[in-house]
């Protein structure tokens, strides 16, 4: 009886937390984390699907749509299916497809004007050179958490937690497009694009013989004791 009258509890406490975030704004800073309106860049709005999925609508401060993609789950947010990101003036900016929080398949990206720049493979399988690149990222984590300091001014703030940052790199074996996908605050997030950027050791990625742009995700666990575990 003690079992299922807590397993009642956690069910009415979670439909509770899901129905305060449904169909009202939720303010967002520029790190994306919930804020004061006062200090918000973004808004987002989440709503029921017809499908046991949420819809999740993220919209700059002054009205414009800045990415849609759906949800498994609120809290913790779990992405699932394809998910856009949008310029302000309204042009795709890039398409991804989630399972299960993971960035699958390949990956779209758009420039201000609307225009295809590259496709990118998200999924090391379809790589040749598989191997190699699985030594380089772990050749990189070492340099990261060599190289990585937590800014003065976040470690003073408290701030920890997991980031995602996802980046590609280029048949020319270097980092030109990175972006954080779960923030933590902006000083570590321009530290860890930084860092992503100066690593110089990439191998070309190869694909049935050719080299391709493959994109990549990053996980950080920020620790202000422990300062940073690489995943």
């Amino acid at each position: 009886m003690r079992t299922l009258m807590l397993f009642v509890s956690f069910v009415l406490i979670t439909a509770i937390v899901h129905g305060q975030k449904l169909n009202k704004p939720i303010y967002l800073n520029a790190a994306k984390k919930e804020s004061k309106k006062k200090d918000a860049v973004y808004y987002r709005v989440i709503s029921q699907s017809s499908d046991s999925l949420y819809d999740c609508r993220d919209f700059w401060l002054s009205g414009e749509l800045e990415s849609f993609g759906r949800l498994r789950s609120i809290e913790p947010r779990i992405r699932e299916g394809e998910y856009t990101w949008y310029h302000k003036n309204g042009n795709v900016k890039q398409i991804m497809t989630f399972q299960d929080n993971e960035i699958k398949g390949l990956v779209q990206n758009f420039d201000g004007d609307g225009r295809f720049i590259f496709e990118s493979h998200s999924d090391l399988d379809s790589i040749d050179n598989r191997e190699e690149l699985i030594n380089a990222i772990d050749q990189f984590g070492k340099f990261f958490q060599k190289k990585f300091k937590i800014p003065d001014n976040s470690a003073e703030n408290g701030v920890e937690g997991t980031g995602m940052a996802v980046f590609c790199i280029y048949p020319s074996g270097s980092v030109e497009y990175c972006e954080i996908l779960w923030p933590l605050d902006d000083e570590i997030d321009k530290e860890i694009i930084r860092i992503i950027k100066s690593y110089d050791k990439w191998p070309v990625p190869v694909s049935r013989g050719k080299s391709v742009y493959l994109m990549m995700s990053f996980p950080v666990i920020v620790q202000i004791e422990e300062r940073v575990i690489f995943r």
